[in-house]
């Protein structure tokens, strides 16, 4: 599978788009939509705690693709789809290469009920019309029961 590296330039110039849903880069829709949803979680969800999770936007192969199950073959994996920064590393096609990780770290520290908000840029390489552009925004919303660690008993 195909798997070229982006040049330095197109890099700089993916990374310098502002992302819309951090309230931090001033008032815009998308992120006045990010904080609707996180207020009408808070209040349907009330006692639940809601985590907002921002990360990286250069992630590993692994993060990105395994870690998720994508197969080995997914065509979402050639670079003709993926902006590659190495030949291990991505930028993110997806909010939700965090959620492996997350969830692994949560259950080792025992979390409890959480309510996982990870909103952020994704960086593609989709045919750019009306419908898609090439860095869209995204918002994964995860409710995480209580997760017990593998050595508790039933």
């Amino acid at each position: 599978m195909k798997k070229e590296v982006m040049s330095t330039e197109r890099l700089m110039a993916s990374l310098a788009i502002p992302d819309l849903t951090d309230s931090h880069i001033g008032l815009h829709a998308i992120n006045i939509v990010v904080k609707k949803v996180q207020e009408g979680l808070k209040k349907v969800y009330s006692g639940i705690p809601i985590e907002e999770i921002r990360t990286n936007p250069e992630v590993t192969i692994k993060e990105n693709f395994d870690n998720l199950l994508f197969p080995i073959d997914n065509a979402g994996r050639s670079s003709r789809y993926t902006r590659y920064v190495t030949p291990n590393t991505v930028l993110r096609t997806h909010t939700s290469a965090t959620i492996p990780d997350w969830l692994k770290q949560a259950s080792q520290n025992e979390i409890n009920d959480t309510i996982v908000v990870l909103p952020g840029m994704c960086y593609r390489r989709d045919v750019v019309d009306k419908n898609h552009c090439a860095e869209p925004h995204q918002m994964d919303v995860w409710q995480v029961p209580h997760i017990l660690d593998t050595d508790s008993q039933i």
